[in-house]
């Protein structure tokens, strides 16, 4: 059975937690393959995207699609991104499992860590 409801501009429909959990991973990666650090709006959504991914709360995982997708250039950019995806699921037959997700699960822990770090440095240069 579905249980997080995946909502953007009044359309949406269900899934299940591990299909969401999937797609947040697969579209970090995209981002992170094809963006870098390019655009800020992509790396505040990278850090949604994983956030999101972590195995904290059932049934309410979000794309967060209606707080990040503000114009219509922004949204082109992910779905193509989704596009590519799609396109990656078709042709390679490792892309879509289990050993490519569990990298990406660490992948994604060693960003926030990094992030949670780089955070904590920031704020101690700043106080001193």
């Amino acid at each position: 059975m579905a249980s997080s409801f995946i909502n953007f501009k009044d359309n949406g429909f269900w899934a299940r937690d591990g299909f969401v959990e999937s797609f947040q991973l697969l579209l970090f990666e995209e981002i992170q393959l094809q963006y870098q650090d390019e655009l800020q709006w992509l790396n505040d959504y990278k850090k949604d995207l994983a956030l999101q991914s972590l195995p904290l709360i059932s049934g309410g995982m979000s794309m967060c699609l209606d707080e990040t997708l503000k114009d219509d250039s922004q949204t082109a950019i992910i779905l193509k991104l989704l596009d590519d995806i799609r396109k990656k699921i078709a042709i390679d037959k490792s892309y879509l499992t289990g050993e490519h997700l569990n990298l990406l699960r660490k992948t994604v822990r060693h960003f926030l860590v990094d992030i949670k770090n780089l955070s904590g440095m920031k704020k101690r240069l700043k106080n001193n």
